[in-house]
């Protein structure tokens, strides 16, 4: 099913815009919804082959961490280097409203069970979390 995105705001996230406005096309299966966005400009003859296109190979595409599990731990893991002799400094604690809370909690554990993060190891010095919705609104 397409939909036409709202383009009042002209945003697709955090800062980013389209040049075109865009139309959300699902290429997933009838029981999970794999949603991408297409132009609204393109030809339509053209539009119907990008989606066949996308539909084709809509197992190439991760919306889920638990499809990513063959990601090389020297792609997605960084490490802080910090100077000898230095010490990091300790945020104080950030307080979110409880509803968002709630979200919060329920993307960690989620990530967690995907084994996509991991606790770690120098729990006296952590970072904020800072939260940032996608553009479908989701945390």
């Amino acid at each position: 099913m397409d939909t036409q995105i709202d383009d009042t705001e002209g945003k697709l996230g955090q800062g980013f815009t389209s040049t075109n406005q865009l139309e959300e096309v699902d290429i997933g299966l009838g029981d999970r919804p794999r949603p991408t966005y297409v132009s609204t400009k393109l030809d339509p003859e053209f539009k119907q082959e990008l989606i066949k296109l996308l539909k084709k190979y809509r197992d190439c595409f991760a919306w889920e961490y638990y499809e990513m599990p063959g990601l090389s731990r020297s792609t997605v893991e960084h490490r802080l280097p910090i100077k000898s002799g230095y010490w990091p400094f300790k945020q104080a604690p950030r307080r979110f409203k409880v509803q968002m809370l709630e979200e919060i909690k329920k993307e960690i554990t989620r990530l967690y069970e995907a084994k996509f993060i991991r606790p770690c190891r120098y729990a006296e010095w952590i970072s904020n979390i800072v939260h940032v919705y996608k553009k479908n609104g989701k945390l």
